[in-house]
């Protein structure tokens, strides 16, 4: 019975060690979290608030390049669909594909562009 006792207060020792570890490993990484947060915000302030930024120019423009080439994928697919449907012309319709084909491609090469960038 006083070895069980012994290891009860061993344990119960031991876990307490391990809490005070966790809480002031969790106070630390909670302190480091708010100061990456604030940079953060920081940093996002300067991109919004700076326009003449080359960053947010570079962002904003793919940004608007990706808009153009989705609409135009887009608009391509449904006027495939569309032509599908109402039974035109298989020569209508094979060359809308190739260029929702030249489209799709034009966006893979932006996409890979826009990756390099960010």
């Amino acid at each position: 019975p006083a070895n069980v006792s012994e290891i009860k207060r061993a344990l119960i020792k031991m876990i307490t060690r391990q809490q005070k570890f966790l809480r002031t490993t969790l106070t630390r990484i909670t302190i480091e979290k708010l100061d990456i947060d604030g940079s953060l915000e920081t940093v996002v302030e300067f991109l919004i608030n700076d326009p003449s930024s080359k960053l947010v120019q570079k962002y904003n423009r793919f940004i608007d390049q990706m808009d153009s080439v989705v609409n135009l994928v887009f608009a391509l697919e449904l006027k495939i669909a569309n032509q599908s449907n109402s039974g035109k012309a298989v020569n209508d319709i094979d060359k809308l594909k190739t260029r929702l084909d030249e489209a799709l491609a034009i966006k893979v090469m932006h996409d890979e562009s826009s990756n390099k960038i960010v």
